[in-house]
Formats: C-alpha cells, structure tokens, sequence
C-alpha cells in the first residue's frame, strides 16, 4: 500500500508498483490519498496501471476517511508500505511504524529521497532499504510471497518504534534548544558588540 501524497506518485513509481503486483499472486495494491475523492484523478491513476497490465480489480482505491482513527485502522488492511520515490514518504511512514506496518524504501541521492533510509536505520531495519529499482522488486516480491518472513518483521515494529531514537525527544530537542541559544547569542554579539 501506499498513503503517501499523490504528487509524490509518478509513472516510473507505479511502473515498479505493477511488475510487484504482478509477481506476487492473489496481491492488491491499496492508495489512499484525498486527491482519489476526484473521479478524474482516480480514473487516471487506475489507467496508468492498466497501461502497465494491471486490472483495476487489483487495486483498492481510497479517498479521505471520516476521522483520523478511520485513517489510521486503514493500516490494518495494509501488510506492507511501498515508499515514494525519488522524494520519500516522512508522517506517513511515522503512521505506518505505529501501526506496525513496515515500509519498503529505495534510497535516494539527496535528503528527500533518504528520509525514509534514516527512519529504517534508527529502527535497525536496513533490509527494508534497497540500493536500486532492481533489490526494491525483489524485496517487496520475496516479502509478499512470505507472509511469515513479513509477520516476523510487523512483530514489535511498534515497539520498536517507541524504543528507537526517532521517539528520544529530550535527547534531540536539548542539544537543539542549545545550539539555537548560542546561535542567539553569537548573533547579538556581532549586532551589539560589549552589550552582550
């Protein structure tokens, strides 16, 4: 599945989408994004698969939900997320991680395509990074066909989570409020020199 927004979608994106779906027997693919609310735009998302021989019966398109929690139980359909690319997924992976749906990531070259590479290396879970197109097929295919290798991976994920480094606020915010302090202070330094 994916939650991410649509214009972080693309054809070369959902070209990869289709030969996963493709390999993996009985799969669907679920988007969620409010943009599907639009008849045109889901119309247009469901022919770019058709282009690539994916019928619309494998395809579970989804527009907005009536709460947040709705949303957040949408996870529950949901066994594994495949991140945008080149420019990653951030909240949306934060809410796939809670509710421990793991995230399939191809690294990228600058900082918006690797948010997702640093959020899967603070949880220890590097062999949800691919190097390339090629690894992100093979992984996301192996995955699908091996529903214990995947449930494995979903165990604890949510704990996992909350003991990881992205749920250390104190330890990021202090030395953050710090630096800013000294930043303050170096700039009033040079704008009033000896008042400071």
């Amino acid at each position: 599945g994916s939650f991410n927004a649509l214009p972080k979608l693309n054809v070369q994106l959902f070209e990869t989408w289709a030969e996963i779906i493709s390999h993996v027997d009985g799969s669907k693919l679920l988007i969620k994004n409010r943009m599907l609310d639009y008849p045109s735009v889901l119309n247009d998302v469901a022919e770019a698969f058709d282009a690539f021989g994916i019928d619309r019966q494998r395809l579970i398109l989804l527009g907005r939900t009536e709460s947040p929690q709705d949303h957040l139980n949408t996870y529950r359909d949901v066994d594994l997320c495949l991140d945008s690319y080149p420019y990653n997924g951030t909240t949306t992976n934060c809410d796939s991680f809670v509710m421990g749906v793991p995230v399939l990531t191809m690294i990228g070259t600058h900082h918006a395509g690797r948010v997702t590479t640093s959020q899967l290396r603070a949880l220890d879970l590097g062999e949800l990074i691919a190097a390339d197109r090629r690894q992100f097929v093979e992984t996301a295919v192996r995955l699908g066909s091996d529903p214990a290798e995947l449930n494995s991976i979903r165990q604890g994920l949510r704990d996992r989570l909350q003991g990881s480094a992205l749920m250390e606020n104190k330890g990021f915010t202090r030395p953050l409020e710090t630096r800013y302090r000294e930043t303050w202070r170096e700039w009033c330094a040079k704008a009033c020199p000896g008042r400071v």
